[in-house]
């Protein structure tokens, strides 16, 4: 938890987003995978702020991550 703190915060600044969400952003990126959320104004918000990141809305999953 503690190496996810110092990310979290930051994601949670940049993105004016709640910090306990960006925390399991920030776990996924620890991790390098892709972040999958029904949180459509997180998605919007993240890849407004990086248009690479790794983030999936739930409703498009499934087809998001077959075309990788």
């Amino acid at each position: 938890m503690q190496d996810l703190a110092a990310p979290a915060l930051k994601f949670s600044i940049a993105l004016a987003h709640p910090a306990y969400d960006c925390l399991y952003l920030a776990l996924a990126e620890h991790m390098g995978c892709h972040f999958v959320t029904a949180d459509a104004k997180l998605c919007r918000e993240l890849l407004a702020h990086d248009p690479l990141a790794r983030i999936v809305e739930l409703d498009k999953a499934a087809e998001t991550l077959r075309a990788h």
